[in-house]
């Protein structure tokens, strides 16, 4: 038999039977949902189809590591997270593509299943059990339809505008308009628009469909939000550099096997227990938070139904390095059950750790007397919600030694913030920068990048960033009244836009809203298409959005607050202008613009800077030495 012919055959008939599987759920309609995050979900179908793939694989392939999206037990999650880097070959398994699609009733999931080998995909299974689909094969093996022998008719040449290829895209993306670039060209994709990608891409293996599109990352098991890439990003870092790093979260969005998914206990007591913590917490925060506002700064209590489950189930380790907490932790139980020998070191990402709930305090400075009359709860008062909150973190974190906790700021203006924090001021603080992947995030062709998004090619280009676009700190509202000021100025203006909530310009400048995009690789190409990337924020630590500007190339102009002074030099590597003035705001988008020759030349002192000062290299050092220290100090090296 040739390669991985015995594997194929010897596989086969579990594939069918996890399809099988799925098919009672799918036609009976029972069964319970489950969501990892929001946008996540996973139903008692994917655990029995993984079940039946993973026992399949460990009797028939016993010395074969194995990583799934939907392994139940956290002890099987520690072995393929360990198993994955030990042993050169991998079987990975998504039990579902297309869970979303499963849980509506339509045909356009798969149980999707490969095997990797010294780094190389060498074969696959994808099974659509609806549809009685299922295409098999790899390299040197070739394609099976249905377990037999299967050869796609040729591709042919193709001559636009006298014929095209026949694409087929993402069902999501269609309809939320990130396509319609591609409908200039091939009309209305409604007729080719499906769910599953792994489905899809089997359609153009059996030449069904010539060619799958999508203009965003498709699930990882991704990353998302502001903190917690920049803390997967020192983990990777930190394991690139030899440390033995892992990452303990509320929701894993990674395939990683070292981000450790937290599992509460589920015993009839515990899920009790959290839901009547759940319940508390929720009646205090209630009637104080504004309503549902995404123009409206998150604000989080120092609470959390988890309690002491937390503790209980982190790994072991040396050093704990904490980063965005907020509705994960409760602090009480949390920070006051460390022990004299615990060590932290915290990377604080906003302010939230010393305020009374807000992550920003947008200048009232109220965090310095104890908290109360907060601007941003509708229930405000001397003795409000944030006043307790406060004071509650006041009396906590007095109780712990100086030597327990070392913060780690990106940014001065946040390190200087903790500084004068009655609640942290005591403890030490270090300034260590974000890193960045500086292969990852580079400069692109800006030709071809425009190309991608549906960007005119010969416009004057400017790119705003956040991960909610309409949030008042982020300052949208300012930047469109910027552009107010400049548009008769430069008429082939136009604005790129990626985040969450598309945005409302008010007016008539040219716009593409590309959606929230996770993929560093799309991000890179996105920002090398810009000519410029605007920072309006009002308050800010070190937003990733400039660094990774600033990596490919791209320059920035911003407000000189928070630690955005950090990453724009003025007249180096951007411009800085006075905080919310419109006018100034405008006037340096035009300064830069205007002349491809100053632009030019700010990109290329922006990439010098991003290689001196922000690579992940630079960062994990940064952090080792800290370590380091802490560790001695301790007595254990």
């Amino acid at each position: 038999m040739s390669d991985y012919a015995r594997e194929h055959e010897a596989l086969l008939p579990a594939i069918r039977e996890a399809g099988a599987a799925v098919m009672r759920f799918f036609t009976s309609k029972s069964y319970d949902v489950k969501h990892k995050d929001p946008e996540n979900p996973v139903t008692d179908a994917d655990f029995a189809a993984n079940r039946v793939i993973t026992a399949a694989l460990r009797s028939l392939f016993p010395g074969d590591a194995i990583l799934s999206e939907e392994s139940e037990s956290p002890a099987e999650r520690e072995l393929m997270a360990r198993e994955r880097f030990e042993k050169k070959r991998v079987w990975i398994i998504d039990p579902i593509d297309g869970t979303r699609e499963f849980i509506k009733g339509r045909e356009q999931f798969a149980v999707s299943v490969g095997l990797v080998e010294n780094e190389q995909a060498v074969l696959g299974f994808i099974h659509n059990p609806a549809r009685g689909y299922l295409l098999s094969g790899g390299p040197g093996l070739g394609l099976f339809l249905d377990g037999k022998k299967f050869s796609a008719p040729p591709r042919q040449a193709f001559q636009p505008p006298e014929s095209y290829p026949q694409i087929v895209v993402s069902r999501s993306e269609r309809q939320n308009g990130h396509l319609k670039h591609l409908e200039k060209f091939y009309g209305d994709l409604e007729g080719n628009a499906l769910g599953s990608i792994a489905y899809k891409l089997a359609l153009v293996a059996d030449g069904t469909y010539d060619l799958a599109v999508s203009v965003k990352p498709k699930n990882e098991w991704d990353i998302a939000g502001g903190a917690a890439r920049a803390a997967y990003r020192l983990h990777d870092g930190l394991r690139r550099a030899g440390v033995d790093s892992s990452m303990f979260v509320r929701e894993a969005r990674t395939s990683d096997g070292s981000v450790i998914r937290f599992e509460p206990t589920s015993t009839f007591c515990k899920r009790a227990e959290r839901r009547i913590r759940r319940e508390q917490i929720e009646r205090k925060l209630r009637p104080a938070i504004p309503p549902d506002n995404n123009k409206v700064e998150p604000f989080r209590t120092d609470r959390s139904e988890y309690g002491t489950d937390i503790l209980s189930k982190l790994p072991s380790y040396d050093i704990l390095n904490l980063h965005w907490i907020a509705d994960f932790v409760d602090y009480p139980s949390f920070f006051g059950a460390f022990s004299k020998s615990t060590r932290v070191v915290w990377t604080l990402h906003d302010m939230n750790a010393f305020t009374g709930g807000c992550h920003y305090d947008l200048g009232c400075g109220r965090y310095l007397s104890q908290c109360g009359d907060c601007p941003q709860l509708v229930a405000a008062g001397p003795n409000d919600l944030s006043h307790e909150i406060w004071t509650r973190k006041k009396s906590l974190f007095d109780q712990l030694s100086e030597e327990q906790i070392h913060f780690a700021t990106p940014s001065t203006w946040l390190a200087e913030e903790v500084r004068r924090s009655p609640i942290l001021g005591r403890f030490p603080v270090s300034v260590i920068p974000y890193g960045l992947d500086l292969a990852e995030f580079s400069p692109r062709d800006v030709g071809s990048a425009r190309e991608v998004f549906g960007i005119p090619s010969k416009a004057k280009v400017i790119l705003f960033v956040a991960d909610g676009l309409p949030l008042f700190r982020k300052g949208f509202e300012v930047l469109v009244r910027a552009l107010e000021h400049i548009r008769s100025w430069i008429p082939d203006l136009h604005l790129v836009t990626v985040g969450h909530n598309s945005p409302d310009l008010g007016h008539h400048i040219p716009h593409s809203y590309l959606g929230h995009i996770n993929s560093d690789r799309l991000l890179s190409n996105i920002y090398s298409a810009a000519d410029l990337l605007v920072i309006p924020s009002l308050q800010d630590n070190l937003p990733n959005t400039v660094l990774e500007s600033m990596a490919c190339g791209t320059p920035a102009v911003g407000f000189e607050v928070g630690g955005i002074p950090d990453m724009i030099q003025h007249c180096q590597t951007g411009l800085l202008v006075p905080s919310g003035e419109a006018g100034a705001l405008g006037a340096a988008m035009f300064e830069v613009l205007r002349s491809p020759e100053r632009r030019m030349a700010l990109g290329e002192n922006c990439r010098r800077y991003a290689l001196r000062h922000f690579s992940l290299e630079a960062q994990a050092d940064r952090y080792c030495q800290l370590y380091t220290e802490i560790l001695s100090e301790r007595g254990r090296l």
